[in-house]
């Protein structure tokens, strides 16, 4: 009977650390299950923060480059014009033709609507307001150093308008840009 008492501890002992290990590997498979769900729920959310954060940083980014451009075409014609004078001097044609360049730049960039389009895909009414109010001005810079132009005489008060335009707008663009860079360090 001892024998049997033996056998019987055994296959007992046995079955109960067989029916241990079963249930610690499923305890294992379980968890490691869970947490393979985990990575990906994060994973799905990071790439869904990161999709969100290109959709909303593109905008941004495409108008700090459209405001420097901007900014860009306005200065070079207001400063051509403070350098225009209508003497037939070989340096005043050279101008003159930098201008005429100048000018058809500014109403070709106008005209292609990049600036506006960019504008409008901007998520925060403060800063499209701004560019917009940006845009406004410079409009008007523009069209002081065109009257002036299109006179064939220098304007000193239209020009001294236009360079005082652009300075102020030189500051509210780099102001603008700041801001730009604040919004996208937010996303």
């Amino acid at each position: 009977m001892e024998a049997w008492a033996t056998v019987v501890i055994v296959l007992v002992s046995n079955a109960i650390i067989g029916a241990v290990s079963v249930l610690t590997v499923r305890k294992q498979l379980k968890h490691s299950a869970e947490q393979s769900k985990m990575q990906e729920e994060a994973q799905r959310e990071e790439e869904k923060r990161s999709r969100k954060r290109e959709i909303r940083d593109e905008p941004l980014v495409r108008l700090r480059d459209e405001l420097a451009r901007m900014a860009e075409k306005v200065g070079r014609g207001v400063h051509l014009v403070t350098q225009f004078t209508p003497e037939k001097t070989p340096h005043g044609e050279k101008v003159r033709k930098d201008l005429e360049e100048a000018v058809e730049e500014w109403e070709k960039y106008i005209k292609s609507g990049v600036f506006l389009e960019t504008l409008h895909m901007q998520f925060d009414h403060n800063i499209r307001q701004e560019a917009h109010k940006i845009l406004y001005e410079y409009h008007l810079a523009y069209d002081r150093v065109h009257d002036s132009w299109v006179g064939k005489k220098k304007d000193n008060k239209s020009i001294n308008d236009a360079t005082e335009v652009v300075g102020r707008n030189m500051v509210r663009v780099s102001d603008l840009q700041l801001e730009i860079v604040r919004l996208r360090e937010e996303l």
